[in-house]
């Protein structure tokens, strides 16, 4: 431009732009006191037993994320998949950069400040879709953080199939109700949910192919616990713009096991307080079940949890707009998920309760294909397709609300590929009547 200080200033901007999902500090090498003040933080419980098993496994000279992978995935015992999740969810960057206007609450940052030590502190934070929007870019930059960064989203996914509005270095954090805050407000965010994990998975699968099918049937993920709590179908119904209730018990519960554990009180415990580990098929399809259960035939995603999606740029949608957006970036999910299923075992660990929520709302779907791929429903019948997918979806949370997770069964692969492809057809169809006569799609209803 031929003025020095716009010169600058630009080339500022682009550095710090591309910074924006953090900079590795030493590529994929650890260093081990901040590796091991991370397994304190997390898990207090954890931390000295398995600070002993990693020294134990390889001198720290080699510590470096891949070699250690390679180690903990060995070891299939609890305790050697809690080594694998919580190796997973270190992710050794520096300089994470914030997004968006800083008086909301969602884009809340700080940078800590250079150590003595003189070198860069491990540290990010970020809201959800701003970290991930960003991380998409830097695992294409450097491969070797994409299944930990796979990792990070799966683990801090919920029960019932949200994400909190934050993750940080060593942990998640919620909105929390106060009357005082003119910008305090929950709820789940659920648009960029779908699409962020798919854009990761996608690239995890295109330089390790082998790892996806193996996560399938191995438990390795976490699942937050985010004091949040959906109505039931009635009070769904009553009033789509207040389903979510905040339980400020188990908030005071979370709060006071921190101190006792560390981080991973956020997250559902077992009676050791070890989170508990799910796998890669039960965590996947828990987020399609949620997105399936609020499905509309010919109108798209229900958007009920009082919260509109980022996309909504005037923010009105909240509880009786429908997302098509959401529906698709749904679709290609469902076909590239089947496709990995193809690939993997023929039997799979099902949680119970998740197994009966499926089955549930696979009859629906399947007494309900022949009408929905025919002609679009009426109102009266797109209210009772609604209300079912709504009961069924109710009867999964209201379970694993009161005992988590739970029991597990096994799947046959071939009953989830079938799945995948009805609801495959039936997304299909919706999005086809919502095109346009100038070639473009209708992105809300």
């Amino acid at each position: 431009s031929g003025d020095r200080a716009a010169d600058l200033h630009h080339r500022s901007c682009t550095i710090f732009n591309i910074m924006r999902g953090g900079l590795p500090v030493e590529g994929d090498r650890i260093e081990g006191d901040d590796f091991f003040a991370f397994l304190r933080r997390r898990n207090r419980i954890l931390a000295s037993e398995m600070k002993r098993w990693w020294q134990e496994r390889m001198p720290q000279a080699e510590w470096r994320l891949h070699r250690m992978l390679k180690v903990a995935s060995s070891d299939t015992s609890e305790f050697g998949r809690q080594a694998t999740r919580l190796l997973l969810e270190y992710i050794p960057l520096h300089f994470s950069r914030r997004h968006g206007d800083p008086s909301r609450p969602w884009n809340r940052f700080s940078l800590p400040p250079m150590p003595t030590t003189g070198k860069p502190p491990i540290h990010y934070q970020g809201n959800w879709r701003d970290i991930f929007q960003n991380w998409e870019a830097l695992g294409v930059s450097q491969p070797f953080l994409l299944p930990h960064m796979c990792a990070r989203f799966l683990n801090a996914t919920t029960i019932d199939g949200y994400n909190p509005y934050r993750i940080h270095q060593d942990g998640i954090d919620w909105e929390i109700p106060d009357p005082e805050d003119p910008w305090a407000y929950y709820g789940y965010w659920s648009d960029h949910q779908i699409v962020y994990l798919h854009r990761l998975l996608e690239k995890v699968h295109g330089f390790f192919p082998e790892l996806l099918p193996e996560w399938l049937d191995a438990a390795l993920f976490s699942t937050a616990n985010v004091p949040y709590r959906l109505c039931g179908t009635e009070a769904l119904f009553r009033n789509p713009r207040s389903t979510v209730t905040f339980d400020h018990d188990l908030q005071q519960i979370i709060r006071h096991q921190k101190e006792e554990v560390g981080e991973d009180a956020a997250f559902w415990l077992d009676s050791r307080k070890h989170p508990v580990l799910s796998t890669l098929a039960e965590k996947i399809f828990t987020l399609i079940l949620a997105k399936t259960a609020n499905f509309v035939p010919d109108g798209g995603i229900w958007m009920n949890t009082q919260r509109p999606e980022w996309n909504d740029a005037n923010n009105a949608l909240a509880g009786y707009g429908l997302s098509l957006v959401t529906l698709y970036q749904l679709l290609p999910f469902v076909a590239f998920i089947r496709r990995i299923l193809e690939c993997g075992p023929g039997e799979l660990r099902f949680y119970k309760s998740l197994k009966s929520w499926l089955l549930s709302c696979n009859n629906i779907l399947s007494d309900w294909e022949k009408r929905i791929l025919r002609h679009r429903l009426t109102s009266q019948e797109r209210l009772q397709f609604m209300k079912a997918m709504a009961q069924a979806a109710a009867a999964y949370r209201e379970k694993v609300y009161a005992d988590g997770p739970g029991e597990t069964d096994r799947i046959e692969r071939e009953d989830l590929i079938a799945f995948c492809n009805r609801l495959e057809a039936l997304l299909r169809t919706t999005m086809d009547r919502n095109a346009r006569p100038d070639g473009l799609h209708h992105s809300y209803n």
